[in-house]
């Protein structure tokens, strides 16, 4: 048994570049990969850019949509990110072939103006990691994001959580890791990219599954293991 840190996040737009552009109009992530996850560990602690490697390998950590997540983004031209209405268009989850710099593709909760709301899993291979990562997140020194730094998310809840993990096939509300292909199953996949140690050095460019509409992943063997944590079950990212 592990204890971890159970993170409940809040926001209204969410948006994950692409692992294979650096391009700011591409499309979203059906949900935060790990690098994102990463980000919003050091904007919590207030560390530098590159100073959040260092904390790479020393953390698990999984995600899961606590509200019902549908293949929709919201296409927003930037200058009307700031204020975000029903009037921009919701278009199907699908890459567009001809993007333009003046677009960013969104995710968005089917139900305007809803928030799209999310637990953060975090196991710290420390007792002194995990302390300091908990009080930075009940304070953090910076504001935490869904993505980029437009779409903002409010921390909810922060608390200490006993975790079991699992290496065994799993059933799932959350993002997991496996490079099978899933048929039959109601969700999104997309390509998760996970470095190890020395920042910018990759490991392996990982497939991942996102439920979509709360709809779970059966019998699903995640790559990397999993957390159970009460009647939820974590893949590590």
């Amino acid at each position: 048994m592990n204890m971890a840190i159970l993170v409940i996040l809040e926001g209204i737009w969410a948006h994950y570049r692409s692992a294979w552009t650096n391009h700011s109009n591409a499309l979203s992530y059906p949900a935060p990969p790990r690098s994102s996850l990463l980000g919003m560990a050091g904007a919590a602690l207030g560390l530098a850019y590159r100073e959040i490697a260092t904390w790479d390998s020393v953390l698990e950590m999984g995600f899961m949509w606590d509200t019902a997540v549908t293949e929709t983004v919201t296409q927003v031209r930037r200058y009307k990110i700031e204020t975000p209405s029903e009037e921009n268009y919701l278009k199907p989850l699908e890459y567009t072939k001809n993007p333009t710099l003046d677009t960013v593709s969104y995710l968005h909760h089917p139900g305007i103006p809803t928030r799209l709301r999310g637990k953060w899993l975090i196991v710290a291979f420390t007792e002194k990691d995990e302390a300091k990562l908990y009080e930075a997140l009940v304070h953090p020194v910076y504001p935490l994001s869904f993505g980029s730094s437009e779409a903002l998310a409010r921390i909810v809840d922060v608390r200490k959580v006993e975790a079991n993990r699992t290496d065994g096939p799993i059933t799932t509300l959350s993002s997991v890791p496996c490079d099978e292909l899933l048929h039959s199953q109601n969700a999104v996949p997309s390509v998760m990219a996970r470095r190890y140690q020395r920042y910018g050095e990759w490991l392996d460019h990982t497939r991942v599954w996102t439920p979509i509409d709360q709809s779970p992943l059966t019998n699903i063997t995640p790559k990397f293991g999993a957390y159970k944590v009460g009647g939820d079950i974590f893949a590590v990212l």
